[in-house]
């Protein structure tokens, strides 16, 4: 296999490292690669891409290491990598390309609740809940990232929003909750104002009593 990576001058998060299979390299695996028989599993320091094949299946296994010199089944990746940000294309019997890409700032993984804000054309979404459902890269055309959520009202409509238009509902819940309501800082304050009064009543009166299949193939 062959690989190649592409560095971003604007932000790291465009950053992109590139593992490519080709029939030249691997002509008896690419032989029986196509849409159906290859798979591959990412996780946040490695990668595992399978071939089926008739008789035997294909494995090649690469961990992410640092840029620069690498040991073992290290390749010089540079960064950790997201999962749900990596993709993977086959041209049947010709190439098999891994897409390999960082975690953004601030990641919000799917199953995320969310609560949108910020929003200036609909407002009317500002403070509704949803759900993270996927995340969609820039186009390349200055589009920024995008994630897309699915509301809790009931809509099967999934909108795509920006990272500064959505917080974590949790972070959301736990602000409320440390926030004291109107109706506490009220009961707060008339504690405070009994209190004065019941020590302005100790200086002038007497104090009172209180009650108390085959073998996998391993190849690269």
């Amino acid at each position: 296999f062959s690989i190649r990576e592409y560095l971003s001058q604007v932000h790291e998060m465009q950053h992109r490292f590139h593992v490519e299979v080709s029939a030249s390299h691997e002509k008896a695996a690419l032989a029986e690669a196509s849409e159906k028989t290859v798979s591959v599993t990412f996780e946040s320091n490695a990668f595992s891409l399978r071939i089926k094949g008739n008789t035997t299946d294909y494995v090649l296994r690469r961990r992410a290491g640092p840029r620069g010199r690498t040991k073992g089944d290290a390749l010089p990746v540079g960064f950790e990598l997201c999962p749900e940000r990596c993709g993977l294309t086959v041209i049947p019997r010709k190439k098999i390309e891994l897409i390999l890409r960082p975690f953004p700032m601030n990641w919000l993984p799917p199953g995320s609740k969310v609560r949108i804000h910020g929003l200036t054309k609909a407002k009317a979404l500002n403070g509704a809940l949803g759900t993270v459902t996927d995340y969609f890269e820039s186009m390349g055309d200055g589009t920024p990232p995008r994630y897309g959520v699915k509301l809790d009202l009931g809509e099967s409509v999934v909108k795509r929003l920006q990272r500064h238009n959505l917080e974590l509902a949790e972070d959301v819940k736990c602000a409320e909750t440390e926030r004291p309501s109107r109706e506490t800082e009220a009961a707060q304050t008339l504690i405070a104002e009994n209190h004065e009064d019941a020590a302005f009543q100790e200086c002038h009166e007497e104090p009172k009593e209180v009650a108390s299949s085959s073998s996998p193939l391993e190849w690269g």
